[in-house]
């Protein structure tokens, strides 16, 4: 027979006590009986039992003391217990049916007995489900990143998320209660009230179930543009509306370089002067402080900080501007800062000092470190609104067990990958990956469970086989004692994003030279692989017609970062490289005045560019080079067994516009060694199990396929790369270069690229 439930009986009277276990236990519960209160207490948290059959009379403590202890409890208080008294202690009855759930009269009547017990039963598991349905609820409300509001047919608003405090700036006390007009402009206001009033009377909506753009008002007046995502719903007959709200204003373009850094961080950043005055205030500052950048900068830093901490911020900033020494500037700590509303936030900060002619600036970044709030108590009917949520959402949604298999999805996750929900459900993620996906999601399984990959890209396969780039942003969901219950995941398709970067990619490709050629005396092949859509390596075959000599010149270069910013600095460089490159004077030359005209352009970014310039002369067997803070090249000859490194002194491109380059010089060159010039991307590849590629074990690709052509070798290196790191995303661009040393044929081909 199955468990019906767990009951434990309280009662010293062992008769009692037996004549109950016997009569629930056959009709299918399981039964457990304690004699004495005090134990019992400890027991039943432990157990979680279904039901508590309680007697009137206990030998160590009194039943209704023991009822109170129970309710009060956090494991216990949901638990219904019965009272078990005589027909005449009238006094038991009244007080048992006051304080308890249900009450049972001795002597017990069978039917009588099992009906109570399997109603209070019934009543604690639907108890039990229901507070794991808010749990849910709450974890996808506050692990959200757009806005999630709820309002009453009045317009009332009676949900707010955390994201929307961040995006209109109103707390959840400050919103709850008010109409939605507070977040729309005023001259929407009577439309708004209008389409309240024709969908609650049964008339057509122009916004609900379809994702509009529209305009909304943040709590300082200003306006701006946002998504919005509408779904009505019913609750005990009583109609409510629920909106995402996806604010899609564009980042103003920074007249900086750091400006344009901080304006894409997630931490707020702020910098004042050093007499306090706040001088630079990012996106994110506003986000976690409430203050727009035009009402922060010129106040002082006291706007931010509470008032019982301004004597020993003053006293703090007198202190290190007078050289000084710094209880926080190099350190994290942990403090409280004060929001526009007034409220405080626990905040991580980092500090840091520099100076602008001779005047010294202070720099935070601050680390929001509040706990997301748990969503409202109050919505109980938690499964219906999580369903019409998720269900409005523009993006994909995954509800998934801790073991990953998934257990809910919405529409947008079934248009997605084009399949039904009950043809997705009980499957794997992993199952609509592509392979590289794949090999990710399985290698990193532990730690996206952990919650480490909070957001990361991939690519899934829908029904039709049309692969869809997608970006997951997941999220651990836990009950309220902190135990891991399951996983969740918004999905959002990149395709028109990716398609963007893509023609980016095809137009730096055409900026290339050929990937293979063939040169008198010279076997040569270059190529570049991207961690991202594009990026900042770069390397160029060059030989101007109208200079003199018989010569090759290779380049390989190497921007700091990698994707668009570097790729846009990789084309500028280039663009200055074959300007300097066409005046025909020495390789030094060359590369000194490339420097001069990349540093006035890029110096105030904080940028720069490492490069190995190489020019070889066949005929005579000898090459020059210039290395301009590049890893060497190498030479490998394979008659001797024996590699040798191209080294010499110079500065990386784009940090001092003076500095003269010095060419180098080798001779001596013989048929059939091999040049290698590459960028880190290479060597300091890792695996999944944290090594790296290293400089030996591309020597030895080289060594062991130098009998090879060049695009051949160049294969090699990159198959053995892609093995090496399989199951990990690519942290920076690879690029190689590879020239072999042939015999020079009778007839010099002209060539020109």
């Amino acid at each position: 027979m199955p468990n019906r439930g767990h009951i434990i009986i309280i009662n010293d009277n062992p008769v009692d006590a037996d004549v109950l276990q016997e009569l629930l236990e056959t009709d299918g519960y399981r039964v457990d009986k304690k004699a004495n209160g005090k134990n019992a207490l400890t027991n039943i948290s432990e157990a979680k039992p279904n039901l508590i059959l309680l007697g009137d009379s206990l030998p160590d403590i009194n039943p209704f003391s023991l009822l109170a202890k129970l309710k009060q409890g956090k494991q216990t208080k949901y638990i219904p217990v019965i009272f078990l008294t005589t027909l005449n202690d009238t006094d038991t009855r009244i007080k048992g049916v006051e304080l308890g759930d249900d009450l049972i009269t001795k002597p017990f009547e069978a039917r009588e007995v099992l009906a109570r017990v399997e109603r209070q039963v019934t009543v604690s598991k639907v108890r039990m489900a229901l507070r794991e349905s808010e749990t849910k609820f709450r974890s996808v409300m506050e692990s959200a990143i757009d806005a999630i509001i709820s309002a009453d047919v009045s317009g009332i608003i009676r949900s707010w998320n955390n994201a929307a405090t961040a995006l209109f700036g109103f707390t959840e006390d400050e919103a709850i209660g008010q109409p939605l007009e507070l977040i729309i402009p005023e001259r929407y206001r009577k439309l708004h009230q209008e389409g309240i009033r024709r969908v609650s009377s049964g008339g057509p909506s122009r916004a609900i179930g379809k994702t509009v753009e529209v305009a909304a008002v943040r709590k300082n007046g200003s306006e701006f543009p946002v998504e919005l995502s509408l779904a009505t719903w019913f609750l005990e007959k009583k109609r409510y509306y629920t909106g995402i709200i996806r604010d899609i204003s564009e980042r103003k373009q920074a007249e900086q370089k750091f400006r344009s850094v901080t304006e894409s961080a997630v931490d707020a950043i702020i910098s004042a002067d050093h007499t306090g005055n706040i001088v630079s205030w990012n996106n994110a500052a506003t986000r976690i402080l409430g203050y727009t950048a035009e009402e922060a900068i010129g106040q002082r830093l006291e706007i931010i900080i509470p008032e019982r901490f301004h004597e020993a911020h003053r006293k703090g900033m007198q202190r290190v501007t007078a050289g000084g020494e710094s209880r926080a500037i190099g350190k994290t700590v942990e403090l409280f800062a004060r929001t526009k509303t007034g409220a405080e936030v626990p905040i991580e900060l980092s500090l840091a000092t520099w100076n602008v002619r001779e005047e010294i600036y202070y720099t935070g970044i601050i680390r929001d470190i509040r706990e997301r709030k748990q969503a409202e108590s109050a919505l109980r009917k938690s499964e219906e609104k999580y369903r019409r949520i998720v269900e409005t959402a523009g993006e994909g949604f995954i509800l998934m067990d801790k073991n990953l298999i998934i257990t809910d999805v919405n529409e947008a996750l079934c248009q997605l990958v084009g399949l039904r929900r009950e043809n997705i459900i009980g499957k794997t993620p992993v199952e609509f990956a592509t392979e590289d996906f794949r090999q990710f999601l399985e290698t990193n399984q532990k730690e996206i469970s952990a919650g480490k990959y909070k957001e990361f890209e991939g690519t899934v396969v829908s029904q039709n086989g049309r692969n869809i780039p997608v970006l997951v942003h997941g999220s651990t969901l836990r009950d309220d004692q902190g135990s891991v219950i399951g996983n969740m995941a918004f999905v959002t398709n990149l395709s028109e994003q990716k398609k963007s970067l893509t023609l980016a990619a095809e137009v730096q490709k055409s900026l290339q030279p050929p990937t293979a050629l063939q040169a008198s005396g010279l076997d040569v092949a270059g190529r570049t692989i991207a961690c991202e859509e594009i990026g900042g390596d770069y390397f160029d075959f060059l030989r101007e017609q109208q200079c003199a000599g018989d010569h090759f010149d290779a380049v390989v270069g190497d921007v700091t970062g990698h994707g668009v910013d570097a790729a846009l600095f990789m084309t500028t460089a280039r663009a200055f490289l074959r300007m300097s490159a066409s005046q025909c004077g020495d390789i030094s030359q060359i590369i000194t005045e490339m420097n001069r005209h990349l540093t006035l352009d890029i110096l105030d970014t904080g940028r720069f560019m490492t490069l190995f310039y190489m020019r070889i002369y066949p005929e005579n067997k000898k090459l020059q080079w210039v290395r301009a803070g590049h890893d060497p090249a190498i030479i490998y000859d394979p008659g001797e067994n024996k590699f040798e490194e191209l080294n010499g002194a110079g500065l990386a491109l784009g940090v001092d516009r003076n500095y003269v380059y010095e060419e180098n010089l080798k001779t001596g060159l013989v048929q059939g060694q091999i040049i290698a010039i590459g960028t880190d991307g290479i060597w300091e590849t890792f695996n999944t199990n944290g090594k790296m590629f290293g400089k030996k074990r591309f020597r030895d690709i080289v060594r062991e396929n130098a009998h090879l052509e060049a695009n051949e070798i160049i294969d090699a290196v990159y198959n053995e790369l892609s093995t090496f790191s399989k199951g990990l995303k690519k942290e920076d661009d690879a690029t190689l270069v590879i020239i072999k040393l042939e015999e020079i044929s009778k007839k010099i081909e002209e060539w020109h690229i």
